[in-house]
């Protein structure tokens, strides 16, 4: 009965978790705060979005012309112009939230098909050709 006394006591840990008798029970305690710790911070930094800004993709205009809006029998506020300057009314502003691409023939109407793939390969969003009367 002695014997059994004895280990009975060497074996036993105390209920009171600040003891110093039972190692044991303090290292487990001290493993679940790091584990709970570990699992806030993964938590947190699961939270937040890690997605970089995209910026945003300005559109690009393309304008075939017959005849040159600067040139001998082009109109002063031609086509082009016109279009820009009503953007720009819009809130468009060149280069900012909009580019324009413009192309023009100067009278030799051979040269439109080589300018409107020349359009084509710049990768315009939209392309606007004048027509001629």
């Amino acid at each position: 009965m002695n014997e059994n006394a004895r280990l009975r006591v060497l074996n036993s840990c105390s209920d009171n978790l600040k003891s110093k008798t039972c190692p044991e029970l303090r290292r487990r305690i001290q493993n679940l705060k790091l584990y709970g710790l570990a699992l806030g911070v993964m938590l947190l930094a699961l939270s937040f979005p890690a997605e970089a800004q995209q910026q945003a993709k300005i559109p690009k205009l393309g304008w075939l012309g017959a005849v040159s809006a600067s040139g001998p029998g082009g109109r002063p506020g031609g086509g082009s112009q016109l279009l820009r300057r009503e953007l720009r009314e819009l809130g468009y502003v060149e280069g900012k939230n909009i580019a324009f691409e413009s192309r023009y023939a100067d009278n030799n109407l051979d040269r439109i098909p080589a300018l409107a793939d020349e359009l084509v390969r710049l990768k315009v969003d939209i392309l606007l050709a004048a027509a001629t009367a």
